[in-house]
């Protein structure tokens, strides 16, 4: 989306913020630290982002947050293999944050060893929790991303049904039919039209 962190220190502290009841900070310096972060992220300035979020989550308080944004850095600087744990850990000190589960989605498809049942798992969680999905820190990432990451997950299952479904979530003027070749338009096999609607579809929503 190499070298590890060290996540087993990070989750020993776990039940240290989880004490301090892993609330909303309301000091206005560490609010404002929080918002230059995500800026930094907005403005694709990734590394700087990714020391501020760190920065930021030795504050229990605010540890939820920033470790979700730690890992959307490694994510968007292709380094999925570490966004996997950090989205985990994210979502083990607030199972609430909607945009971690999406994010673990991603990255399970783009790490070294993908995994597929585990990515559908989380993107129709999110999908279940927010329909309409956005981003708010990138509103090119959305719903209709997570219906084509489930997609690809599908057609390498070969579950072709439930690709073509996901795929007219996105796309509902999309007729493909099995059982119709004239459908297929000019492939011989509907495996190979539905994987050109599928690579379409990837281009129409790539971030």
């Amino acid at each position: 989306m190499n070298t590890l962190r060290p996540w087993i220190t990070t989750l020993a502290l776990l039940p240290l913020f989880a004490a301090c009841g892993v609330v909303s900070n309301d000091d206005p310096a560490a609010e404002g630290g929080m918002a230059a972060a995500w800026q930094s992220f907005r403005n694709g300035q990734y590394a700087a982002a990714l020391d501020a979020f760190r920065e930021l989550g030795l504050d229990g308080s605010l540890y939820p947050e920033a470790t979700q944004g730690e890992a959307w850095c490694y994510l968007m600087s292709h380094e999925a293999d570490l966004a996997v744990p950090a989205f985990r850990q994210a979502l083990l000190a607030d199972p609430e944050q909607t945009a971690a589960l999406a994010g673990e989605a991603f990255a399970l498809r783009d790490a070294t060893l993908p995994d597929y049942d585990r990515l559908l798992s989380k993107a129709r969680q999110s999908l279940q929790r927010s329909p309409d999905f956005v981003f708010s820190h990138r509103s090119s990432i959305n719903w209709m991303d997570l219906h084509v990451l489930m997609a690809q997950a599908f057609f390498y299952q070969q579950r072709f049904d439930s690709t073509l479904a996901h795929l007219q979530a996105v796309d509902p003027s999309l007729a493909l039919d099995p059982a119709d070749t004239l459908s297929w338009q000019q492939h011989s096999s509907y495996s190979a039209a539905l994987f050109e609607d599928l690579i379409r579809l990837t281009d129409l929503t790539a971030d």
